[in-house]
């Protein structure tokens, strides 16, 4: 009987120790998962216009060419796949653009992103000309959404700042 005993207490311990051993197993695996998942969170990319360059006039609109700088503060690259924007010039929404231009944004770097886009001519040359006439240059605000070639979600950008103005 004793060592029936003994066979079923060996059985018992391995069996618990075995237990342990996946419970701790499984649980170290999902921690570093989740590490893992939080450090390759990219971080927000800086979005800024560095150019408004003006392609093709007509009566009612105006085709620009923005150059838009895409600063990447992440110690990995990011391969952009598409860059949605609203583009506003001294307040004022001038022109919707989207980029499909395939792009990697080097790691702590920039690249830049030419888009053209269509305005009313109207809008745009009225508040260039304002701007002329009281010598300064032009705020900006460019705020929209990029989509990376390698992370499931988009990631949505609001930058503001000045620009040349073309006139001065």
């Amino acid at each position: 009987m004793t060592n029936s005993v003994a066979i079923f207490l060996n059985k018992l311990v391995s069996s618990t120790f075995a237990a342990i051993a996946v419970v701790a197993l499984l649980s170290i695996t999902l921690q570093s998962c989740a590490t893992t998942a939080s450090m390759l969170d990219p971080e927000k990319p800086t979005i800024t216009l560095k150019k408004i360059k003006p392609l093709n006039f007509s009566f009612t609109e105006q085709e620009l060419e923005l150059t838009l700088n895409v600063e990447n503060p992440n110690a990995f690259s990011l391969p952009l796949n598409t860059l949605s924007f609203a583009a506003k010039l001294a307040g004022e929404h001038i022109a919707d653009g989207t980029s499909r231009e395939r792009v990697n944004v080097p790691a702590n770097g920039s690249a830049l992103l030419n888009v053209v886009v269509t305005t009313s001519l109207s809008k745009l040359m009225g508040k260039i000309q304002s701007a002329a006439d009281e010598g300064t240059n032009l705020d900006y605000n460019v705020k929209g959404n990029l989509k990376l070639d390698n992370w499931p979600k988009t990631i949505p950008f609001d930058s503001s700042g000045k620009i040349d103005n073309p006139l001065l």
